[in-house]
């Protein structure tokens, strides 16, 4: 939905699959390789770059091929991480996962996650341990982001019970924030618009 808004609002609008997610066959076993693997895929142009959770940190590495960053419920940003959400989804738990996330999916997208897992598994389990142990990060991007000159933005949901609300107090005064109402993990599902609008301002 977030992606058709944006292309309605004149946006050339590229979603990309992160290593061990979607169905890139690309393979990463950290956050810098998965940093490697997006900006060899992206167009030698500058772009707006949106990033959520994960890939908030991802779009943070990014900077040297960005216009602007908007940062979804970044990852990077406080130390607290939901150490139980992340078993959660690894073990195929998805319901009890999905709790947590604050949303809702149809069973056949939560059938379908649990095929991914059997195949890609392994990776996602290794990409998380290079981020996060026992509900701690172990990644920043603060530093990064106090030293880029661009318009950046973030997006917490207020009761996210995945990514603290809070670590917005940790941004630097150059990154504008913005806090939406709810306990979703997901402020492009929550509210497709005012995100795409978010997007748009920086343009």
């Amino acid at each position: 939905t977030l992606g058709r808004k944006l292309a309605a609002a004149g946006f050339r609008t590229m979603a990309v699959d992160l290593p061990g997610h979607g169905e890139t066959d690309a393979r990463a076993a950290s956050l810098t390789d998965i940093v490697a693997a997006v900006a060899a895929a992206l167009p030698p142009v500058k772009l707006h770059i949106l990033g959520h959770s994960l890939g908030a940190a991802v779009a943070a590495h990014l900077s040297d091929r960005a216009l602007s960053l908007t940062l979804l419920s970044p990852a990077g940003c406080g130390e607290e991480i939901n150490g139980e959400f992340i078993d959660a989804m690894l073990g195929g738990h998805i319901d009890h996962g999905l709790e947590f996330l604050g949303e809702t999916m149809p069973a056949d997208a939560v059938a379908g996650f649990a095929d991914h897992l059997s195949a890609h598994g392994r990776q996602l389990r290794d990409i998380a341990a290079s981020v996060a142990m026992e509900g701690r990060q172990t990644i920043s991007i603060l530093t990064r982001l106090e030293a880029l000159a661009m318009p950046l933005q973030a997006v917490f949901l207020r009761d996210d019970r995945v990514i603290p609300a809070h670590h917005a107090l940790n941004l630097p005064a150059n990154v504008a924030v913005r806090f939406m109402k709810g306990a979703s993990h997901l402020p492009h599902w929550r509210d497709p618009g005012l995100v795409a609008g978010l997007v748009g301002a920086l343009s």
